[in-house]
């Protein structure tokens, strides 16, 4: 099977948004644990997801390039 270069950055970009989801996430957790309010906890959470989404898609967009 083979994947067009629009086929790929879909799939490319489903599993780094998957991936942010879950350090997003996991990022909630650890700010609750630590004490956070959920506010606070809910900000660190979207910013490990934003800057995940921004790292994974750069590294996406530097594949297709690269190919």
């Amino acid at each position: 099977m083979h994947l067009t270069q629009a086929e790929l950055l879909l799939v490319a970009l489903l599993v780094i948004t998957l991936l942010a989801m879950g350090v997003g996430g996991a990022a909630v957790a650890l700010a609750r644990w630590e004490g956070l309010t959920v506010p606070a906890a809910i900000s660190r959470g979207g910013i490990a997801f934003a800057g995940t989404m921004a790292l994974g898609a750069s590294l996406a967009g530097l594949f297709l390039m690269l190919k």
